[in-house]
């Protein structure tokens, strides 16, 4: 087994208690990442041989939807890792390394934008955690909280999505400590609020059938 398949699953929120803060390392966590089209074929490796590094050094498990299936208005592919909050942290932060490093195919229409898209990674949440950080934005016009900095901290909110989809991009970029200290701080609000579900079929949500739409 690749250790790496797609699901389907009714698109829902579950909301769950807070768990303690000493106890929140150890609380199973489901996190989500989207990945440009483009790097998801280096990114897995030749049979699977990078996802299943990345899931036997972190304790975790990945999933990613099926080819073709982007997350609304992008042309982007979701991943899913399961596993201890810490594990994921870890496998997130393999992702994030493993990520930076794909070489940007000559194909790709916009390969500024690609290598741009490099120095950031972005991270799926409830829409019911989205207005929460659209006041962190607010409340930190230099994208400055506790120990980092960031160059970009915002969702996704240009295009018009389905009703029905409950969740929403976050796109972190800066420097690469402080991005994977803000990945660390969203990981904990999602850790200890609503969850993300489990689902990996996108197309449900699209309003005309038509995919991703944002140019690469």
């Amino acid at each position: 087994s690749s250790g790496i398949n797609a699901e389907s699953a009714p698109a829902q929120e579950v909301e769950q208690e807070l768990p303690d803060n000493q106890e929140v390392g150890n609380t199973p966590t489901r996190i989500k990442v989207t990945l440009p089209r483009w790097s998801v074929g280096p990114f897995i490796g030749e049979r699977f041989e990078n996802i299943n590094r990345i899931q036997n050094e972190t304790n975790s498990h990945l999933k990613i939807s099926r080819w073709g299936n982007f997350f609304p208005n992008s042309l982007e592919r979701v991943l899913m890792i399961e596993g201890k909050t810490d594990d994921v942290l870890n496998a997130i932060y393999k992702i994030y390394d493993s990520f930076r490093m794909v070489e940007v195919p000559e194909y790709v229409k916009n390969p500024e934008a690609a290598n741009e898209r490099k120095k950031g990674i972005s991270l799926i949440t409830p829409l019911s955690l989205a207005k929460d950080f659209n006041d962190f934005k607010g409340k930190n016009k230099s994208h400055t909280t506790q120990n980092f900095q960031l160059d970009q901290f915002y969702i996704y909110e240009k295009q018009k999505f389905h009703d029905d989809l409950k969740e929403r991009i976050i796109h972190i970029r800066g420097e690469e400590d402080n991005v994977k200290n803000a990945v660390n701080f969203v990981v904990q609000k999602l850790s200890s609020g609503p969850k993300v579900d489990d689902n990996l079929n996108y197309r449900q949500f699209y309003i005309n059938d038509e995919g991703g739409s944002r140019d690469e």
